[in-house]
C-alpha cells in the first residue's frame, strides 16, 4: 500500500516552498524529492512550454522560465505582488501563445480547405480534358477521312476530264465524218442527175461504166438497196438525149432514196451536232468538278492541320491536367501532415503547460488534478498533499 503523506502546517508549508533549497541529508533529500516529484513534474511542464514559445525573446522566454517556479510554489493567497506579476505574465503569454497555435491550425483548415477545393476542381476538369482529348482525335479523324475523300474525288474529276475529252474528240470526229457522208451524197446525187460541174463550172460529161459502177458501190454504201442499183449503171452512163423512159424512172427513184438518205443523214448530224455540245458542256463541267475538287482538297488539309494541332493542345492540357492533379495532392498530403503536427502542439500545450500552469496558479489538490488529467482513480496515486 502505497504510503499517505501527512500535511504539513501552514508555517512549515511557507517555509519550505518559499525559502531556498538548503542542503540536506541523503535520507531527508531522497524522502522530499519522492514528496515533491509529482509537483515537479508541473513546473517541468510549465517551463517546458515556456520554452516553446518563439514569439518572446530568448532573454524573456529564460527570465519567465526561471521566475515560474518561484511564483507557482507559493498558495494563492500567500503569494507576494511580485509573485502574482510573474504569474499574470505567464498567463497572458500563454494566453497569447495559445490564441497563436489556434490561429495557425485555423489557418491551416483553411488552406485545407483550399488546396482540397483545388484537387477537386484539378480531379473534376480530368475527365473533361480527357473528353476534349478524345473529341480532338476524332476530329482529327474525320478530316483524315475528309482528305481521302477529297483526294479520291479530285482523281475520279481528272479521269471524268479525260474521258469526257475523248467523248468530245470522239463526237467531233464522228460530227466531221457525218458532215463529209453528206457532202459525198449531194455530188453522188449531182453526179447520178447529170448535174455535176467541174471547177470552172462546166457541166460533167456522163459518167463512164466503170465510173457508174463504182458510184452504185457508194450508194449501196449509202443504204440503197435491190433492182435500182442493177439498172443505175446503165441509166448513169447515158447522156439524156438518149436515156429511155426506164432510165429516167430509174433516177427518178434514185432521187427520192438519195432524199430519204439524206433526210436521215441531216437528222442524224443534228443529233451528233448536240452530242459534241453536250460532251463539250459535260467536258467543262468535268474541268469545273476538278477545280473544286482541288480546292475541296485544300480545304481538307487545312482542317486536318487545324485538328492535328487542336489534339496537341488537347494532349498538353490533359498531362497540364494530370499534373495539377498530382501537385494538388502533394498539397493537400502536405497540409494534412502541417496540421496535424499544429494540432498536436496545440493540444500538447493546451492540455500539457497550460492545463499544468492554470492547475498549479489555482493550487488545485495535485492528487485531484492528476487523476483528471490522467484519467485515473485518486487513491491510486497515493498522494494527499496540503495545496488546495
Amino acid at each position: 500500500m502505497a504510503p499517505v503523506l501527512k500535511r504539513p502546517s501552514s508555517s512549515q508549508s511557507t517555509r519550505a516552498l518559499a525559502a531556498p533549497p538548503q542542503k540536506r541529508t541523503k535520507s531527508s533529500a531522497g524522502k522530499t524529492l519522492q514528496q515533491r516529484a509529482p509537483r515537479d513534474d508541473l513546473f517541468d511542464s510549465v517551463t517546458k512550454g515556456m520554452k516553446s514559445v518563439d514569439t518572446l525573446h530568448p532573454s524573456t522566454r529564460e527570465m519567465l522560465s526561471k521566475m515560474a517556479k518561484f511564483a507557482l510554489s507559493m498558495k494563492s493567497d500567500k503569494r507576494n505582488p511580485h509573485q502574482d506579476a510573474v504569474i499574470d505574465m505567464i498567463r497572458a503569454v500563454f494566453r497569447d501563445w495559445e490564441a497563436s497555435l489556434e490561429k495557425d491550425v485555423r489557418e491551416l483548415v483553411q488552406e485545407g480547405d483550399v488546396v482540397g477545393a483545388r484537387m477537386d476542381s484539378a480531379e473534376e476538369a480530368l475527365p473533361l480534358r480527357k473528353e476534349e482529348l478524345q473529341a480532338s482525335q476524332e476530329k482529327v479523324n474525320d478530316s483524315k477521312k475528309e482528305l481521302t475523300r477529297a483526294i479520291v474525288n479530285l482523281k475520279n474529276s481528272k479521269k471524268a476530264v479525260q474521258r469526257m475529252e475523248k467523248e468530245q474528240s470522239k463526237a467531233a470526229l464522228q460530227l466531221q465524218k457525218a458532215k463529209g457522208a453528206k457532202d459525198d451524197m449531194a455530188e453522188i446525187l449531182a453526179r447520178s442527175q447529170n448535174k455535176a460541174v467541174d471547177d470552172n463550172g462546166d457541166a460533167l460529161p456522163p459518167l463512164l461504166k466503170g465510173a457508174a459502177a463504182a458510184l452504185v458501190r457508194s450508194l449501196s454504201e449509202a443504204g440503197i438497196s435491190g433492182t435500182l442499183l442493177v439498172a443505175l449503171p446503165s441509166a448513169l452512163s447515158k447522156g439524156p438525149e438518149r436515156r429511155t423512159k426506164f432510165d429516167v424512172l430509174v433516177l427518178d427513184e434514185l432521187e427520192r432514196e438519195m432524199a430519204r438518205i439524206a433526210e436521215k443523214r441531216d437528222a442524224k448530224l443534228k443529233d451528233q451536232e448536240a452530242n459534241l455540245v453536250s460532251k463539250e458542256g459535260a467536258s467543262a463541267e468535268a474541268v469545273a468538278s476538278v477545280e473544286e475538287a482541288q480546292v475541296e482538297r485544300g480545304t481538307c488539309v487545312e482542317a486536318l492541320s487545324n485538328a492535328k494541332e487542336e489534339l496537341a493542345q488537347s494532349q498538353m492540357a490533359l498531362k497540364d491536367a494530370k499534373l495539377e492533379v498530382l501537385a494538388a495532392k502533394a498539397d493537400v498530403a502536405d497540409n494534412e501532415k502541417v496540421l496535424e503536427k499544429a494540432q498536436h502542439r496545440l493540444e500538447a500545450f493546451s492540455d500539457g503547460a497550460k492545463a499544468d500552469f492554470d492547475s498549479l496558479r489555482a493550487m488545485r489538490p495535485l492528487h485531484e488534478y492528476l487523476s483528471q488529467k490522467e484519467g485515473g482513480d485518486a487513491s491510486t496515486a497515493g498522494i494527499t498533499l496540503f495545496l488546495k
